[in-house]
């Protein structure tokens, strides 16, 4: 857990000693971060705490995205979006950089659409996947973080301004919150809150009714935020070289070592719940292993795995109505009795 982090849900490290890590996307593959200090991208997979850098290097990386299968970034000093694929880095969108002004901050996309928040100039463009502007949205003081919700509508955090807005898909924007330390980023679970990081206070928090409800406070200048596929907020803490993960639903708990078993042995999967969330949690069918205990109300279950050689690794998925999350446990089987 980290002890800095002020929370009624559990506030988990993911990974430690990045280089001012920053923007990052979750819940749709395995978690990616990129790191401003020295320009990598950098995956968060298998157990918790390791870390694989990538070949490729973006020399100031802010925001990430995948979008129509590609991995696409902000590189704020040279004010423009590269495409990533393997050790190539290539030009995207070049930007018109203002001079004395950060550059692109924030990125989105949607299965058509990559949404470009052009910081400095106070707009969002947003780009069709041929490669034309199909939108662009004035107005904003500094837009650094966007999130799409269904319909085209865009929930903007505009961190000069202290704002949250919602953007309607014809114009038409409505304040959601107002009066944050610099707001940087924006996020909304499938089915659950609006969360905010305010980069100038520390906090995470939710957004309703006008209304901000400190989540986590903290945090040493969170720069990126996203969430999991079970609804679970992500967030980088830039100053502290650290990625987190706020508990606000259920998720997985990775063990501390790998497990020495038996042929026919059980395998532990054990779960972290937020106070509050009682929805039953159940293992998904999967490959490699047998279902033997459901966690359902409880927070263990347990699988049999498919006998194997060496140090194994197995993925294992858990669902609780329609989120979910998945952990990897590793083992090794020893001699029979």
């Amino acid at each position: 857990r980290v002890p800095s982090a002020s929370s009624s849900d559990p506030v988990l490290e993911l990974a430690a000693g990045l280089d001012q890590p920053d923007d990052l996307v979750a819940g749709g593959g395995p978690i990616l971060v990129g790191s401003y200090g020295s320009g990598r991208l950098e995956v968060l997979d298998g157990p918790r705490g390791a870390v694989v850098a990538l070949p490729a290097r973006v020399r100031s990386v802010e925001g990430l995205a995948r979008w129509d299968g590609t991995l696409v970034a902000a590189d704020q000093l040279d004010d423009r979006i590269v495409r990533v694929a393997g050790a190539a880095v290539a030009t995207q969108l070049q930007l018109q950089p203002v001079p004395g002004a950060e550059g692109v901050d924030g990125l989105a996309a949607t299965a058509a659409t990559l949404i470009v928040p052009d910081s400095p100039r106070g707009v969002i463009d947003v780009l069709h996947r041929g490669g034309g502007a199909v939108r662009r949205i004035a107005g904003f003081d500094r837009p650094t973080g966007v999130w799409p919700l269904p319909g085209g509508t865009l929930l903007v955090a505009d961190e000069l301004a202290g704002t949250v807005l919602e953007v309607g898909p014809s114009g038409g924007r409505a304040v959601l919150a107002r009066g944050l330390d610099l707001p940087d980023d924006v996020a909304k679970a499938l089915g659950g809150p609006l969360y905010v990081i305010a980069l100038g206070s520390g906090l995470l928090g939710t957004v309703a009714r006008g209304r901000v409800a400190a989540l986590v406070r903290g945090l040493a200048q969170p720069q990126g935020l996203a969430v999991d596929a079970a609804g679970n907020p992500i967030v980088t803490e830039s100053a502290a070289g650290r990625v987190d993960l706020i508990v606000t639903r259920f998720a997985p708990v990775p063990p501390g070592a790998t497990a020495t078993l038996r042929p026919g042995d059980r395998l532990c999967v054990a779960i972290l719940r937020a106070p509050g969330f009682r929805l039953p949690v159940a293992i998904a069918p999967g490959r490699g292993y047998r279902i033997v205990a459901q966690p359902g109300l409880g927070d263990r279950g347990a699988v049999v795995p498919r006998p194997c050689a060496g140090i194994c690794r197995l993925r294992v998925t858990l669902r609780a109505g329609a989120a979910a999350d998945g952990v990897w446990l590793a083992y090794r089987l020893g001699a029979a009795a």
